[in-house]
């Protein structure tokens, strides 16, 4: 049962999350969406995204409607996917606090965006994908249930495919300022490059 309330308590915090910042980023300002990238791996988003979502609630509702796909796991790793759970959630409202009305959805460019280089994007380009993975194994691990960890990893790979797509749109949009923050800011990991550079400076 303390599995099944950390899940339910973990998807509500995401989701107030998301909908406090979404909301607030649509009705700040007019957006006009002026490219989409990734098209038909966008499509999928919806259907994977819903597909994840219905097992997870229904493991909520009742872990015995998704029974037929449970795995058995310890309950020190599912206690980890508790502490997983909570880094996601930190990490969603760092990232959404960063974006303000920067925010849209995964994969559109609107044409009010302007560049973010603070809070996690100060050390990572796309954080909000990488948080993606660390939110599928909070799920698996929580749910011990390779379902729910499979349809969340499948949202979060067709997710991260649209990247090299997106910032090849963003330096279209942004030109040698994207190109310089790709230089210092890792793709989903902090970048080891700025601290060697500055390792070897000192020496």
């Amino acid at each position: 049962m303390i599995f099944q309330v950390s899940l339910a308590i973990l998807s509500a915090l995401l989701a107030l999350i998301r909908l406090s910042y979404g909301g607030k980023a649509y009705a700040s300002r007019q957006k006009i969406v002026i490219r989409r990238v990734g098209k038909i791996r966008n499509r999928l988003l919806w259907p994977l995204g819903s597909l994840a979502a219905t097992a997870s609630i229904a493991y909520m509702i009742s872990p015995a409607l998704m029974r037929w796909s449970e795995v058995s796991l310890t309950v020190g790793l599912r206690w980890i996917g508790v502490f997983l759970g909570a880094i996601t959630v930190l990490l969603f409202l760092s990232i959404h606090q960063a974006l303000g009305d920067n925010w849209a959805m995964l994969g559109v460019i609107t044409d009010r965006q302007t560049l973010i280089t603070t809070g996690p994007y100060h050390w990572v380009r796309h954080p909000m994908y990488m948080t993606l993975y660390v939110w599928t194994a909070a799920y698996f691990f929580i749910s011990a249930n390779w379902f729910i960890g499979a349809s969340w990893l499948g949202l979060a790979v067709v997710a991260t495919s649209m990247v090299p797509e997106e910032e090849q749109a963003l330096i279209e949009k942004f030109g040698e300022a994207y190109r310089s923050y790709m230089q210092r800011a890792g793709r989903f990991l902090p970048s080891l490059k700025r601290k060697s550079t500055s390792t070897m400076r000192s020496i």
